[in-house]
C-alpha cells in the first residue's frame, strides 16, 4: 500500500551535478518505459498476473470451493532446443529433476510427497517442459517449497541417470515390437528426416549412450533458469499471501545467457510413398502432410476443429466412412499438431493387409470429398459442441487449468488469449474449414507410409 501511494513518477526528484546539460527528454523516456512494465497485473478480481523480482512470470487464479490446487512451473525448453548431438537430452534432464535434490534424495522425495498427499510430475511437451503438482489447498505452502527444492537444487544422481539411460536404450531396441508406434516413427522419419528433433523426445541410441552427468548439468544450467519460467497456481487460496511466499521461495538469481533458440530440424523426404514389409498380419497406414503453424491463430483454430471432425471421435467422418460403412479399419484417427514454426496432420489406420490399397484410397477419398464439397452446418455445430464439452471437463481439473495457463504464458500468449478460446471456436466458419481443406488436402503433397 505504501508503494502504491508514494512510489510514483510524479514524486520523483532528480538532482544533477556536472557541466553537461540534463537531457530531460531522455530521462522522461526512461521513466515512461519503466512505468509501463512495472505493473502487468490483470484487472480481473479472481486472477493476478505479474512478475516476481527475479523475473519469473506468475499467474494466480482463484477458484473458490475446490479442495485441491493445481501448480505448474513451465520453461520454454523441449526437444526443439536440441541439436543433432543432443537428441533426447531434455527428456533425460527433466526426468532427473525428480530423482533427488540437495534436501531430499529420490526415496525421501517420494515418501515426503506421499505423506503430504502431493502428486508431482514432469511433462515435457513439444515446445515446453512443465513441473506439475496437484495437492490439497492446506498443503500449498509445502508443495511450493518442494517445487522450489526440485527446480533450484537438483543433484542428478549418477545411478539414476544410468538407469534412465538403460531404460530408454531398451525401449529403442524393442520399438519394432510395437508396430503402431514403429509405423508412426517411420512416417515421421519420412516427412521430417531421420535426424530431425521433431520425431521424438527420446532421441536416438547414438545420442543417449553419450549423455553424462556433466552434459545433463550443463543442459539444466542453460535452460532451466527459473527467472525465465512461468509459475501458475489455480485453486482456492489467498492470492496476496501466496505471492509473498513465492517471492521468498524463488529469490533473484544470476541470469545465464547462451540459450539456443528452438529450431525445428527437418528436411522433407523426396519420396511420398514408402512401404515396409515385416510379415505382419495387419497393415499400419500413416497418411499426412504439413499444416499451418500455431501463430496463424484463426487458421490454427479452424484446423483443430477440422481434425476433430474428421477423426477425433467414434462419430467422426473417417470413423463413420472407413470403419462403419466400408468395414475396412479396426481403428482410424486424424491428428493435427502445431508449433509456432510449423504444423502437420496425420491419419493413422489399422486394417487387414489384404485391404491396404482400398483403405488408402478410401481415406484419400474422404479428404477429397471435404475439399470438393466442404462440410455441413450440422457437422460443424456438432464438433464445436463436443469441443466445448471437453473443455468444461478440463476446467474441472485445477491442474489442467494451471498447466494451460503457464504453457500459454511461456509461449507468449496472454491471459486474454486463454479467455477468448470459446470466442475463437465460435468464429470458425464453414468457409474457413473449406479453405483449409483446399489448401492442405492435396494428394500430391501427402506422405504415405504403410507397414505390413
Amino acid at each position: 500500500k505504501v508503494i502504491d501511494e508514494y512510489y510514483k513518477p510524479d514524486f520523483l526528484q532528480i538532482y544533477h551535478i556536472g557541466k553537461a546539460a540534463v537531457d530531460k527528454k531522455s530521462i522522461d523516456r526512461i521513466i515512461q518505459k519503466k512505468t509501463s512494465v512495472l505493473k502487468v497485473s490483470s484487472n480481473k478480481s479472481d486472477v493476478f498476473i505479474d512478475s516476481l523480482p527475479n523475473g519469473m512470470k506468475i499467474i494466480l487464479k482463484k477458484v473458490t470451493g475446490k479442495p485441491t490446487l493445481g501448480i505448474s512451473l513451465t520453461s520454454e525448453v523441449s526437444q526443439l532446443n536440441e541439436d543433432l548431438h543432443q537428441l533426447g537430452l531434455n527428456l533425460l534432464t527433466s526426468a532427473l529433476l525428480l530423482y533427488g535434490n540437495e534436501k531430499r534424495n529420490y526415496e525421501q522425495l517420494l515418501n515426503y510427497s506421499n505423506e503430504n498427499g502431493i502428486q508431482i510430475g514432469i511433462s515435457p511437451k513439444s515446445e515446453t517442459t512443465s513441473i506439475n503438482i496437484n495437492c490439497f489447498k492446506e498443503r500449498l505452502n509445502i508443495a511450493l517449497e518442494l517445487l522450489s527444492d526440485v527446480i533450484l537444487t537438483p543433484t542428478f544422481p549418477r545411478n539414476h541417470l544410468e538407469n534412465l539411460k538403460q531404460t530408454n536404450l531398451s525401449n529403442f531396441n524393442r520399438i519394432k515390437d510395437y508396430p503402431q508406434y514403429y509405423a508412426s516413427r517411420l512416417w515421421k522419419e519420412m516427412i521430417f528426416n531421420k535426424k530431425s528433433n521433431l520425431i521424438s523426445s527420446f532421441g536416438t541410441n547414438e545420442t543417449v549412450r553419450k549423455f553424462t552427468q556433466k552434459k545433463v548439468s550443463e543442459w539444466y544450467k542453460r535452460y532451466y533458469n527459473y527467472t525465465d519460467m512461468t509459475l501458475s497456481i489455480v485453486g482456492d487460496f489467498d492470492l496476496e499471501l501466496i505471492l509473498n511466499t513465492c517471492r521468498a521461495l524463488f529469490p533473484p538469481a544470476d541470469k545465464l545467457n547462451g540459450r539456443r533458440e528452438q529450431i525445428p530440424i527437418y528436411q522433407p523426404g523426396a519420396s511420398r510413398y514408402k512401404k515396409h514389409r515385416r510379415g505382419l498380419n495387419q497393415c499400419y497406414i500413416n497418411i499426412g502432410g504439413f499444416g499451418c503453424n500455431a501463430l496463424e491463430i484463426e487458421k490454427n483454430t479452424a484446423f483443430h476443429v477440422l481434425a476433430q471432425m474428421i477423426g477425433g471421435d467414434m462419430n467422426s467422418l473417417l470413423f463413420t466412412e472407413i470403419r462403419e460403412k466400408l468395414g475396412l479399419a479396426y481403428s482410424v484417427e486424424f491428428e493435427f499438431r502445431s508449433f509456432r514454426s510449423l504444423g502437420y496432420f496425420l491419419i493413422t489406420a489399422i486394417v487387414d493387409k489384404k485391404k491396404e490399397k482400398q483403405a488408402v484410397e478410401s481415406i484419400i477419398s474422404v479428404l477429397d470429398n471435404i475439399k470438393m464439397n466442404g462440410i455441413s452446418a450440422y457437422e460443424l455445430t456438432k464438433t464445436k459442441n463436443f469441443i466445448r464439452g471437453q473443455r468444461l471437463m478440463d476446467e474441472e481439473s485445477m491442474l489442467s487449468r494451471a498447466q494451460t495457463l503457464s504453457v500459454l504464458q511461456t509461449l507468449g500468449f496472454s491471459y486474454d488469449y486463454y479467455l477468448q478460446r470459446n470466442e475463437r471456436l465460435e468464429n470458425v466458419s464453414i468457409d474457413q474449414i473449406h479453405q483449409i481443406a483446399a489448401e492442405y488436402f492435396d494428394p500430391e503433397n501427402y506422405f504415405i507410409h504403410t507397414l505390413t
